[in-house]
C-alpha cells in the first residue's frame, strides 16, 4: 500500500545539509563518505524509523516541500 509522508522541517533542514561540501582533511587514506552515501543513509534510516521501503520513495507535485509517497514497509 502506498502513502504519503511528509518530512518536518528540521528533517528537511538535516537533508539539505547533507548535500553541503565537506571540508577534510585526509589521514591515514581515508577520506569521508560522499553526500550521496550520507544522503542513501539518512534515507535508510528515516525508512526504518518512519516504516516504509525506501526503494519507493516517490515526490508528490503540487505538494509542499518534504512530502513524498513510498510504499508500507511489510
Amino acid at each position: 500500500m502506498r502513502r504519503e509522508y511528509k518530512l518536518t522541517d528540521a528533517q528537511i533542514e538535516e537533508l539539505k545539509d547533507l548535500s553541503k561540501p565537506k571540508v577534510y582533511i585526509v589521514v591515514g587514506g581515508h577520506g569521508p563518505t560522499s553526500q550521496q552515501d550520507d544522503a542513501n543513509h539518512w534515507w535508510q534510516r528515516l525508512a526504518l524509523e518512519m516504516g516504509f521501503d525506501v526503494m519507493t520513495v516517490g515526490p508528490v507535485v503540487g505538494k509542499p516541500e518534504g512530502t513524498f509517497t513510498a510504499e508500507v514497509s511489510k
